[in-house]
């Protein structure tokens, strides 16, 4: 049980790397071929798509993969193509309604249809999880990755154009997920569509609040490029999407240590454990916390080498400003860990407020500082949401603790509590 448990972390790791990998081949790409410009448009369209899809995708995955009905998988799929279509049909009247550029609003749309598409095969990796088959689910997830880079760049090279370029990536997303995804669930559920008439509307009700959250979480990067468009210019958009997107390069590993942490942490809020439960969120932030700290460092002393290398010089003029990202990466690492705690202690309403107010947090201080201070403006407008957000998190965790502690102590009863 041990090598399978490291197996599969060690696979669901790979996998969300190699997500992002594929998108920071899309970055990487527009940078060195094409212009700031470009990164403009796609990093804005990319956030105007984000809180759409995130909404709309429900975090179907995380619910399908604990849900135990054998005959689930056809209501799930048509709640998901549903969602995911509506998504794309209202991404790009959402970015003309915020007076985008005709080049972003194309931008929206084409994202949005590639999203549709990868909203559906996240369905797919939730339902193979859910029989602990994560080293099928990553094969699924390199598989798309590495036919999105590869067509990414590809494409945009032979031709120098964005919109024909997300045309198709969103074709061969689309030609994986029903030549390769839905048909490898088609072989494994064993039943038909006409065994499961569940409605669409308790699905949707139970799983709206998660996609909210989600929804409200994708703000805290939107916001900062809206007001540094409005202040300058796509120019600015596109150095400070290159450089905040360095911090992404962590997080897929710090989920993989909240999802292997979940079942002690389940175990501990049954248990009324609070001691376990900070002695497990303890060893999980351990390695997120160091990682932080050395980026933090790391670009401290040889940031604007590094990003001039990946990037290119233009990007790399603002040292304090990558500093200051690197910081906020650190924060979001920890976050990202500790936050899985709160979901296991079922704080979703405490979790929703934390998130709305670090959006607040990083409005107010853009709408300060981005007028007169750019890009560093925009990376201490994303720092102080983080750090509202890390500080909030980690009282909502102690506070979840020190109940179940109070409830050990006192055998208090709670029925129905989990």
């Amino acid at each position: 049980m041990k090598f399978k448990g490291s197996k599969n972390t060690i696979a669901a790791t790979v996998g969300n790397f190699s997500t992002t990998a594929a998108l920071a081949v899309a970055i990487v790409t527009l940078t060195q071929f094409g212009s700031a410009e470009n990164v403009g448009h796609f990093s804005f369209a990319l956030a105007v798509a984000t809180p759409v899809f995130l909404l709309m995708q429900l975090r179907l995955r995380d619910v399908i993969a604990t849900d135990l009905d054998l005959s689930a998988w056809h209501a799930y799929r048509r709640l998901s193509i549903s969602s995911n279509v509506c998504g794309a049909v209202i991404a790009g009247p959402i970015a003309f309604l915020a007076g985008l550029s005709q080049e972003t609003i194309v931008a929206t749309i084409l994202i949005a249809c590639w999203k549709a598409t990868v909203g559906v095969s996240d369905l797919v990796y939730g339902w193979h999880q859910r029989d602990g088959r994560l080293v099928d689910v990553a094969r699924l997830q390199v598989g798309h990755s590495i036919a999105t880079g590869l067509s990414f760049f590809i494409v945009f090279v032979a031709t120098r154009n964005l919109a024909i370029t997300l045309s198709v990536v969103f074709i061969v997303n689309l030609i994986l997920l029903v030549l390769v995804d839905l048909k490898s669930i088609d072989a494994a559920t064993g039943i038909s569509p006409s065994d499961d008439r569940r409605s669409l509307w308790p699905l949707l009700k139970r799983n709206l609040p998660l996609g909210l959250a989600g929804a409200i979480f994708s703000l805290n990067m939107i916001l900062p490029r809206d007001q540094l468009e409005h202040s300058f210019s796509m120019v600015e958009v596109g150095l400070f999407s290159a450089i905040a997107f360095l911090a992404r390069a962590g997080t897929p590993m710090m989920q993989a240590f909240g999802q292997t942490s979940t079942k002690r942490l389940n175990q501990c809020v049954i248990e009324s454990n609070g001691r376990g439960f900070i002695a497990t969120l303890m060893r999980a932030v351990t390695l997120p916390l160091l990682a932080g700290l050395g980026l933090v460092v790391v670009f401290w002393v040889a940031g604007q080498p590094l990003v001039a290398l990946l990037y290119g010089p233009a990007y790399a003029r603002d040292p304090v400003a990558i500093v200051l990202i690197m910081a906020y990466a650190c924060l979001v690492y920890l976050s990202t860990v500790l936050t899985y705690g709160i979901i296991a202690a079922g704080r979703f309403k405490s979790q929703l407020l934390i998130l709305s107010c670090s959006v607040l947090i990083t409005y107010f201080v853009g709408a300060r500082l981005i007028p007169n201070s750019s890009v560093q403006g925009a990376c201490w407008a994303v720092l102080s949401g983080a750090t509202f957000r890390i500080l909030a998190t980690a009282g909502v965790v102690a506070w979840s603790a020190w109940s179940m502690r109070l409830q050990s102590k006192f055998d208090f009863s709670v029925p129905g509590a989990t």
